[in-house]
């Protein structure tokens, strides 16, 4: 969870390493789409935020969740532009916030309890 809240910071702050310009431009808004039009997505759940540390692995699951909800309730409360994706390029906010629920819902969907 507190890479997804990583993930989500960096929406309003940017992404330290964005992908090669024809990834931006060209297959990440492809994939993206078909995210959007499948309403999932499916990536490599272990993959880090490229240039963004792994999160603190002593981090137990509520302190996890927390440094989530702090994340999305500062996403909700930014009034600001958001920053370029480091795959997709330029999104809107309502589609991060796309992208972010399906983002959580893929990481929910690899735990095992």
């Amino acid at each position: 969870m507190a890479h997804c809240a990583q993930s989500i910071d960096c929406s309003i702050d940017g992404y330290p390493k964005p992908s090669a310009w024809l990834v931006r431009k060209l297959v990440g808004p492809m994939v993206l789409g078909k995210f959007l039009r499948q309403g999932f997505m499916r990536h490599d759940t272990r993959a880090p935020v490229p240039g963004v540390p792994p999160p603190d692995a002593s981090l137990d699951a509520a302190q996890g969740l927390a440094t989530l909800e702090a994340a999305i309730a500062r996403f909700e409360a930014h009034q600001g532009p958001v920053a370029p994706h480091f795959a997709y390029g330029a999104l809107s906010k309502g589609a991060y916030e796309a992208v972010h629920a399906m983002h959580v819902a893929n990481h929910l969907d690899a735990l095992t309890v």
